[in-house]
């Protein structure tokens, strides 16, 4: 057991060492509700921090930062321009909330370019995606040269306020200093969920082959989730750091044999595993227990995307799916007919005949 602990220290040691040889680091944290992920994630912040990284936590409307000791001194908030946001204290157990929003430190930013311009290195920097965000062609452009993904010009309208951390990815990686920065996403399944559709889906299958990107250019990410079943397959599975805790479920292509150890794991407890390093044990430290939760509330003051009643004939259905046959292939026709169907737009029993028709047209 004590060559066990050992090899954990150790990997933890490689996992928190700023080395230009290997570069950014990428972990993924499988856990139990309450086995200690987000108590993990903030001790790794804290440690990378005061090592040197410029740390950016994906804020939550309810989150665990406010457990750092003198937490409103070592954080700070940042906020996009056209949301306005309040944060409220409310104690367990209670009916009331105090807003304490003047009293933090939060600033506004308008673009991740923006952003990063106004991250602080002595601070635990909580950014706030946007309530609503469009990709712009500039991303669009990178991930076809990069990775020979085309997104469509009508997916370029979607609006989702999640998609604004894959536009922070490709600031990041394109960057030109050479900071160490280190990436930290609690419940990952927001950003890379199990089973993306349309835009969500061409995101997360560039991620996947940006992994080495993030490395090259000295971008640590740390994602954290129950299992790995809850997220992407395509991207959890390149993350070559594996960190268990307390009832997490063990990969099947595992090094440890025993596949239910983690459920003899206590809290502060993990068994920390790393692709052709090996695997071992650690320990992390508590953090103070709060008698009081943080909210965040957000509220978009921004102009409202259009969600406009679909009110297209079929007439004019197969007529846009044309133009797109005739513009972007008939593989991106046919992919957008069947996200009308998951829509309600159309039946599958449509969306079979506009099959037909569109490639007996080609």
């Amino acid at each position: 057991m004590q060559i066990h602990a050992r090899k954990g220290d150790e990997l933890l040691e490689k996992l928190l060492s700023q080395d230009p040889a290997y570069g950014g680091r990428q972990a993924a944290i499988y856990g139990a509700v309450g086995s200690g992920k987000t108590t993990l994630l903030l001790w790794l912040a804290q440690v990378l921090q005061a090592r040197g990284e410029w740390i950016i936590w994906r804020g939550r409307d309810t989150d665990g930062w406010h457990m750092l000791h003198s937490w409103k001194q070592r954080v700070k908030l940042l906020v996009h321009e056209k949301d306005e946001v309040h944060v409220y204290k409310v104690p367990y157990g209670g009916t009331t909330a105090t807003e304490i929003t003047k009293s933090l430190n939060i600033e506004k930013y308008s673009t991740p370019e923006d952003l990063l311009t106004k991250l602080e290195q002595d601070k635990i920097n909580i950014v706030y995606e946007p309530t609503f965000y469009q990709i712009t062609q500039e991303l669009a452009t990178y991930i076809l040269a990069r990775t020979n993904i085309r997104i469509p010009s009508w997916q370029m309208k979607e609006a989702k306020g999640i998609y604004f951390w894959f536009e922070l990815f490709e600031k990041l990686i394109t960057r030109k200093d050479r900071r160490w920065i280190t990436i930290i996403v609690d419940e990952a399944d927001d950003l890379i969920p199990a089973n993306p559709q349309g835009l969500q889906w061409r995101l997360q299958e560039w991620v996947k082959n940006s992994v080495k990107d993030f490395r090259k250019n000295l971008i640590t990410l740390i994602l954290a989730v129950h299992n790995a079943e809850d997220c992407d397959h395509r991207v959890i599975r390149k993350l070559p750091i594996r960190i268990y805790l307390q009832g997490a479920r063990v990969d099947k292509d595992s090094l440890m044999t025993d596949k239910t150890i983690t459920q003899r794991l206590n809290p502060g407890e993990a068994k920390i595993e790393w692709r052709g390093f090996g695997y071992g044990g650690f320990k992390f430290p508590p953090l103070e227990r709060r008698d009081y939760a943080i909210i965040v509330e957000k509220k978009w003051t921004g102009e409202l995307p259009k969600f406009e009643e679909d009110k297209r004939t079929a007439g004019s259905i197969i007529q846009e799916l044309r133009e797109i046959a005739e513009e972007e292939g008939i593989e991106e026709a046919l992919e957008r007919a069947w996200e009308l169907v998951q829509e309600g737009v159309i039946t599958k029993r449509y969306y079979y005949q506009i099959r037909k028709a569109l490639r007996e047209e080609s």
